[in-house]
Parts: C-alpha cells; sequence; structure tokens
C-alpha cells in the first residue's frame, strides 16, 4: 500500500512537473511586463515591486515593472485588457480598476469580463489620515473641526474607493467637503502636507514615516478590524459607521482574457512560488499589505463579491462621474 501511494505520488510530481514545462514554453520567451496603473511612489507600486522580481525567479523570467496612470487606474488596466493574451502583460492592481468604471458613465473594458486572475496577493484596508495642523487627535475632533470650515479631502482617484469613502464620511456627517482628485498616492499626500487637502483615505504604507515625524495623523480605518501595525486606531464600525465601511481591498494579479490555460497555470503556480517565500510575505507585511496567496479560482470569486458589494455603496452614495 505505501509502495502504491509512492508511486501515484511520483506520477502526480511527474505530471506536475510536465504541465509546468508545457506552460513554460507556451510562454513567449520575452520579459513579462508588469503594469500598475498609478504613478511610482505609492504603496500599490511598492507592493508591485516587491512581487515582480520573485515572480520572475520563479518563471526564469525577467518582469519588467511598468507605471501607466490616469483616468482613475483605467488607462493603465484598458492597456492590459487589449494587449495580446499570451501571458506577457499583467496587470497589478487594487480594486480602483474595477471601481472606477461603476462610477464612470463610460469606461472602455468590463473589469471582470476582459481580465483573468493570475492570483491575489492579499488584501489592503486603507486608513483614513489628516493633516495634523487640524488639531484632530481623534475622529470626533476632527468632525468637530471639519463643520463650518472649507475642508478638502485628497483621492487617488475619480471613483476610487478613497473618493468614494471619503465622500460617504462627509455626506453622513454634513461636512460639505471638496473632493480633490490625484493621480495616485504620491501627489496626494504632499498636497496633504503642504496643507492644499485637509484629509484622505491612503494606504499606511505611504503615510507612516509622516505620521511618525507627527505631520500627519491617521484616525480611523476601513474594514471589519484594527491593523496589527496600528492597533490604537479603531474602525469606523467601532466608532458607530455603517457596515458599508468593512471594506478591505483585493489585490490581484490579473491577465486579458483568452490566455491559454496552460499559460495561465503556469504565471499561477509561479504567482504561488513566489508567495511561497517568507521574505516576500515578511516584506509585504512590512509594506502594510495583509500578504496571502489566493489561487485564480478564489480570487475570481472575492473579485466578484466585491463588485456586488461595491454596487451597494454606489446606490447609497449616488456618486457619478463623466
Amino acid at each position: 500500500m505505501q509502495r502504491r501511494g509512492l508511486l501515484c505520488g511520483l506520477a502526480a510530481g511527474a505530471l506536475h512537473t510536465q504541465a509546468w514545462a508545457q506552460g513554460l514554453e507556451a510562454l513567449p520567451d520575452r520579459p513579462i511586463r508588469m503594469v500598475l496603473p498609478f504613478q511610482p511612489g505609492g504603496a500599490t507600486d511598492a507592493w508591485m515591486r516587491t512581487v515582480a522580481p520573485a515572480l520572475g525567479e520563479a518563471l526564469g523570467r525577467t518582469i519588467v515593472a511598468e507605471n501607466r496612470s490616469g483616468a482613475s487606474a483605467m488607462i493603465g488596466a484598458d492597456h492590459v485588457a487589449k494587449s495580446p493574451p499570451d501571458g506577457t502583460t499583467l496587470l497589478f492592481t487594487i480594486l480602483t480598476y474595477m471601481q472606477a468604471p461603476m462610477v464612470f458613465r463610460r469606461f472602455p473594458y468590463d473589469p471582470l469580463g476582459d481580465f483573468t486572475p493570475v492570483g491575489q496577493v492579499g488584501a489592503a484596508a486603507a486608513t483614513f489620515v489628516v493633516q495634523a495642523s487640524t488639531g484632530a487627535r481623534n475622529l470626533a475632533e476632527f468632525i468637530a473641526a471639519a463643520r463650518g470650515h472649507s475642508f478638502s479631502y485628497g483621492s487617488y482617484g475619480t471613483g476610487s474607493g478613497s473618493h468614494v469613502f471619503s465622500q460617504l464620511l462627509s455626506d453622513a456627517e454634513g461636512l460639505g467637503m471638496t473632493h480633490v482628485a490625484y493621480r495616485g498616492e504620491n501627489p496626494l499626500i504632499l498636497d496633504m502636507l503642504a496643507g492644499r487637502v485637509q484629509c484622505g483615505l491612503v494606504s499606511h504604507t505611504s503615510t507612516r514615516e509622516h505620521i511618525q515625524a507627527g505631520k500627519l495623523r491617521v484616525l480611523a480605518v476601513l474594514g471589519p478590524k484594527r491593523l496589527l501595525y496600528l492597533p490604537e486606531t479603531p474602525t469606523f464600525l467601532e466608532l458607530g459607521y455603517p457596515a458599508l465601511f468593512d471594506w478591505d481591498g483585493v489585490v490581484p494579479l490579473l491577465a486579458p482574457t483568452r490566455t491559454p490555460a496552460p499559460v495561465m497555470a503556469t504565471l499561477a503556480d509561479g504567482l504561488r512560488r513566489a508567495m511561497a517565500r517568507p521574505e516576500i510575505v515578511r516584506r509585504l507585511s512590512d509594506l502594510g499589505l495583509d500578504a496571502a496567496w489566493t489561487p485564480p479560482a478564489a480570487t475570481q470569486a472575492n473579485l466578484e463579491a466585491a463588485q456586488t458589494r461595491w454596487a451597494k455603496v454606489l446606490q447609497v452614495t449616488g456618486i457619478t462621474a463623466e
């Protein structure tokens, strides 16, 4: 019985090796472009530049990180959607690529139909950060300071979670804050530091050094639970805000749909191998990502669930854009 089990295991291993070899053979022997639909310098850029070389080593391919920002992530996402479906152009993104098309009346691609998941590298929680000059040390103090003043909030793109949830907060508290859209986190944070906007929902990755320096303050967290690296910061849910604020973002790696199945399987296994490296998970976690490998089918289910939840958020806020 043990001998039979050993033989079965060896056979399964040989089949996996054969499938891997076939997938690599189907993947064109040239550099893979990993496209990020945001400007350099933000949290998602740092996550991509951590994952890309590890995936390249797993596949035995050079991976070139490329930033294509604009139109709330839709320029970069559309570029990948319309690229040859051969596995050499991938999209590393957060859910803005899906959220923005549901806000805009016209959009160039189908967020679910035009992409196939390679896998998911983790989930990201957004933090509500304010300029220290507001004087607010908690969310209640910020609400009090914002009432009756012409405060502005920044986002990393119209139609993004950063935009919509900040607007949801402004509406819930009757603050009348003005939205200022940026092409990524980095320019938003620079303007927050300069006093041009007073607050915004951003990643902790991009703001922690400014928080440690006392220039910015983090007052609340989106999502279902407090963050391990911000144990003193409450969630919006704890502060009495509705269940819509229970939102944490999927961070997927996507390929154009119609990419051949053997290529997709090889890319997915390469990403699994990359995310199995403890130093990669540790580095991503240090950068503020709840890092964990999720296979393609489960990633697809997460994206579909996120789309359903986002539709409910938009129904409540009524936010649209041209």
